[in-house]
């Protein structure tokens, strides 16, 4: 049975509706315990999108995972590559919700507020993705009045070392080529011990960003042969048992377009 890790908060408040004198409202009481519950138990519109759901809906992206889910829309899903992607969720603006990696609220350094550029976050070492949609996620502040996004990454798994490869190329007109290596390392001991590493490499060349709308024959024209590259390396160790759960991960993530 899923499991989902975002909690909930009830908020309850009753009072009378008047034209003439006021009436004062009981106190507003938002309560929430923060601890794994099952998916039926959570009061809210919740969804769940497990590792084999993704891998088995043939995704490149963590934007075209999350498009797919009802009450998100996604700006810059299955554009040009390096475009921004900018999530809303059931209205509330990029700013307006909680996004997480393992718990832990993550944001754009290089932007002015909250949102998050999803082109920044591969789908690498992705276990599950909850999503809660609402107002129960103000627990974790005013910021997350649309919801919640939190990416599990993955922990234990298999005994032993285990190891994938996948490669990928293609082409998308004259003198474009596009190139991905996904290379995934993992080691999981009977004492709960285990180790993931993950590099992403994905390069595109060629690619004409705008489209040229000259029809005037004869007219010179140049394409725009434009390039983008991204790297990423992500790793996670930790140690996992009924009583315990330590990690410590590590991301790094460097782009670069035309």
């Amino acid at each position: 049975m899923r499991k989902l890790m975002i909690s909930t908060a009830v908020v309850c408040a009753t009072g009378l509706f008047a034209q003439e004198p006021e009436v004062e409202l009981e106190e507003v009481i938002v309560s929430a315990n923060r601890v794994e519950q099952e998916e039926s138990e959570v009061a809210r519109s919740t969804t769940v999108i497990t590792r084999q759901e993704i891998e088995e809906g043939n995704y490149t992206t963590i934007s075209e995972v999350l498009s797919d889910q009802a009450g998100v829309f996604v700006v810059g899903t299955n554009q040009n590559p390096g475009l921004v992607n900018t999530m809303f969720l059931r209205g509330a603006g990029s700013d307006q919700f909680v996004f997480m990696i393992d718990g832990v609220r993550i944001t754009d350094p290089s932007g002015v507020s909250s949102s998050v550029d999803l082109m920044e976050i591969s789908l690498a070492n992705i276990e599950r993705i909850e999503i809660m949609r609402g107002s129960h996620g103000v627990m974790y502040g005013s910021g997350a009045i649309g919801g919640v996004v939190n990416i599990i990454t993955r922990q234990d798994g298999e005994e032993g070392f285990s190891a994938t490869l996948l490669g990928t190329s293609g082409s998308f007109g004259v003198n474009t080529a596009e190139y991905g290596v996904n290379t995934h390392l993992a080691y999981n001991s009977t004492s709960g011990v285990y180790i993931n590493i993950d590099a992403v490499t994905n390069l595109v060349r060629g690619m004409d960003a705008t489209v040229d709308t000259v029809t005037v024959p004869g007219t010179y024209n140049v394409r725009d042969l434009d390039d983008y590259s991204r790297n990423e390396f992500q790793g996670k160790a930790g140690f996992k048992n009924e009583k315990w759960d330590l990690w410590w991960a590590y991301k790094l993530s460097e782009q670069t377009s035309d």
